[in-house]
């Protein structure tokens, strides 16, 4: 029987023989808010007994396009086509899910994506083709434990104020909505020569991140009294993935204000110390900087103004995969 996803309560109907179902249900609600939200799709899976006919020809893509077999069952698939562009979905009880798409008008253009549910290893067959990274490691400390402790910091700070706060998987919910979105990184430069903080917005900036920004640049100058390093602001951040909504289905929506924050350098001693021994002052920074631009920008002006943008193609998130 066919199950429309419910993406707003959220369930495991259909995964429960996954050792981790929740996770993946959460994975497939978080295909089914994209389809809807921006296409007004609704996706729709068919257990794989009845759908074996798309499965077996994922699998055929699998075999002779890419030379993988997956050893997990599959347990749902479905497949349909959304303006020039037909989509195709197979859900494993591993945890994975892999997508098929390609335009109507070049068919043999064919782009995979391969997901894996948070809690599930690497599939053996995907082999050294999904590789896991930490970020910046330094003198023994590693950019995720650095950036996640901040990030736990700020939530706490942030909910004590009476705010919702998400700490978000490198896989953003397609279209993620939220009155502000703020990435946390530390950078390395390989020498240790390199000191202070980068910050930027999207190249395609909504009407309220240059507003984002400034607050947060000199709310966390303030207590960090880190220097601002915009010589060495990148097209890696103005076009960062998670908030390049024009390109990637898994990245933030156009409404919601974004920005990037390399918190300094972890392989610059001082940078180090301030991220490491001063972590609750990072993080009070990065909270004033967003309640000072809450106050001046209040969620009627940002989500009470309609945004016109260009269609876009959206592709796949750039997690790792193949």
């Amino acid at each position: 029987m066919s199950y429309a996803v419910d993406f707003v309560n959220v369930s495991t109907v259909g995964l429960e023989s996954s050792p981790v179902a929740t996770a993946l249900a959460g994975l497939r609600a978080n295909e089914a808010r994209y389809f809807k939200n921006k296409y007004d799709h609704v996706f729709t899976v068919e257990p794989a007994a009845k759908a074996k006919k798309t499965i077996d020809w994922v699998h055929r893509i699998l075999k002779e396009e890419r030379d993988i077999t997956i050893a997990s069952p599959p347990l749902e698939a479905t497949t349909f086509q959304v303006e020039n562009i037909r989509w195709t979905y197979v859900f494993y009880e591993s945890g994975l899910s892999i997508n098929v798409l390609y335009p109507l008008d070049e068919p043999k253009k064919r782009a995979v994506g391969f997901k894996l549910s948070e809690g599930m290893e690497v599939p053996a067959e995907l082999g050294s083709r999904i590789v896991f990274q930490t970020g910046t490691s330094w003198a023994g400390v590693n950019e995720v434990d650095v950036n996640m402790d901040i990030a736990e910091r700020i939530k706490g700070l942030l909910t004590v104020r009476g705010y919702a706060v998400d700490i978000l998987p490198t896989t953003i919910p397609a279209g993620y909505l939220a009155d502000v979105f703020l990435a946390l990184h530390a950078d390395g430069d390989g020498t240790g020569e390199n000191s202070g903080f980068k910050i930027a917005h999207g190249s395609r900036r909504g009407p309220y991140e240059d507003k984002l920004v400034a607050a947060l640049r000199e709310e966390y100058w303030k207590v960090t009294a880190l220097p601002e390093d915009a010589e060495h602001v990148t097209r890696a951040m103005s076009a960062y993935y998670a908030f390049n909504w024009g390109r990637y289905q898994h990245s933030t929506a156009a409404h919601t204000p974004a920005a990037i924050l390399e918190m300094g350098y972890l392989s610059n001693n001082h940078d180090r110390d301030v991220m490491l021994n001063n972590a609750d002052g990072v993080a009070a920074g990065i909270v004033n900087g967003i309640q000072r631009f809450l106050d001046e920008v209040p969620r009627s002006k940002i989500f009470g103004e309609d945004l016109i943008v260009a269609p876009q193609r959206g592709f796949l998130s750039p997690s790792p995969r193949p």
